[in-house]
């Protein structure tokens, strides 16, 4: 995960989101900045104004 990801920014990409789904982790790697891994009940930065946050949704379904 950490080598394709260094490869995406390496190759332009802005910024790589990883939702890993036994640990409940989000990866945010931006280019140019400290990687941050939270809780996905966090809310998170995808791009400019749009934000996500993994756990809502899960709980409006009844998945969790």
């Amino acid at each position: 995960m950490y080598e394709k990801t260094q490869a995406m920014l390496d190759f332009g990409t802005e910024r790589v989101i990883w939702v890993t789904t036994h640990s409940r982790k989000v990866l945010i790697a931006t280019k140019g900045e400290s990687w941050i891994t939270q809780d996905w009940d966090k809310t998170v930065p995808v791009i400019d104004t749009v934000t996500l946050n993994i756990n809502q949704p899960l709980i409006e379904e009844g998945v969790i």
